[in-house]
């Protein structure tokens, strides 16, 4: 299989990423195990550059265009998506809305605060949505970290810097 074929097996639930793992058990791990693992993240929201942790795939102009119009591979984007934020402290309220549903003291211990790895796990969230065209989740988490942003001032560096850029906005 080529790169292409291995990332779209896995995308879809029907194949294990090279560490042997399968979209799903990596969508049912511990917070814990999310944040001490740093090569899952790479498979969950493939982007168009290369890692500088973890051995990915890259995106190519034709892998966007054909995974951004599968439903399957859409739908485990958002499946990612709501995982990876209910581990950030994020989740949906009863208008389905993503908001903040963790207490910031719990957010602190996990991810924020200065310098956290997190802030580049988030960029290529962001980046993943942005190009494989999950505008919708983008925008929503984009809002959520801007909002934080005000709030926390040290967060101006990666918004500024890196989260801005990873949806066309610099």
């Amino acid at each position: 299989m080529d790169d292409k074929e291995i990332l779209y097996q896995f995308l879809t639930g029907n194949e294990k990423d090279k560490y042997g793992r399968t979209h799903g058990q990596i969508l049912s791990m511990s917070n814990f195990k999310l944040e001490t693992t740093h090569n899952y993240i790479q498979w969950l929201f493939p982007i168009d550059t290369p890692s500088g942790y973890a051995d990915s795939i890259v995106l190519n102009d034709e892998m966007i265009s054909s995974f951004r119009t599968d439903k399957e591979v859409v739908d485990n984007l958002r499946r990612a998506f709501d995982r990876m934020m209910r581990f950030y402290g994020f989740g949906r309220n009863e208008r389905g809305q993503l908001v903040i549903t963790a207490s910031r003291i719990r957010m602190r211990m996990t991810w924020l605060n200065r310098g956290n790895h997190n802030f580049l796990r988030l960029t290529r969230i962001l980046r993943s949505l942005h190009l494989l065209g999950v505008l919708d989740l983008e925008r929503e988490l984009f809002a959520i970290l801007h909002d934080l942003a005000n709030e926390y001032p040290f967060l101006s560096v990666p918004y500024n810097k890196y989260w801005e850029k990873a949806v066309g906005k610099e």
